[in-house]
């Protein structure tokens, strides 16, 4: 029997972005892909991710919002979100990290990058 693999929610608003994650993780977990963070609670209701990749600037709704709007559902308080950002300002991770992210990785991130950060996440 195959174990099943472990759910990785990826938001971000670049498509580019969002299948370049997928292609690179895919492979070894199951990649759920939302482009905006107004719609991400409806899906995690659906399919429950172990984990979230979420990108912290966005229009509409940002990655600060959306993380606001997971934690408020106490169900799914305890999984691990981590910033996808472009910024790298020691400021700006400043200020991305008093919204107290499980982490955050800074875009482009390297596949093993990404799939340390994940297992990290799903063995804490």
């Amino acid at each position: 029997m195959e174990t099943e693999k472990v759910r990785v929610l990826v938001i971000d608003d670049d498509p580019v972005m969002l299948r370049s994650v997928k292609a690179v993780l895919d492979e070894r977990y199951q990649v759920i892909l939302a482009n905006s963070g107004t719609r991400v609670v409806a899906m995690m209701e659906k399919k429950r991710p172990d984990v979230v990749l979420l990108d912290y600037e966005m229009p509409e709704c940002d990655g600060a919002q959306t993380l606001t709007l997971i934690r408020e559902r106490e169900e799914f308080r305890e999984i691990p979100v981590y910033f996808l950002t472009g910024l790298g300002d020691p400021k700006q991770i400043e200020k991305i990290m008093s919204f107290q992210p499980f982490g955050y990785i800074v875009k482009p991130a390297a596949k093993d990058k990404l799939i340390e950060a994940i297992e990290k996440a799903v063995q804490a």
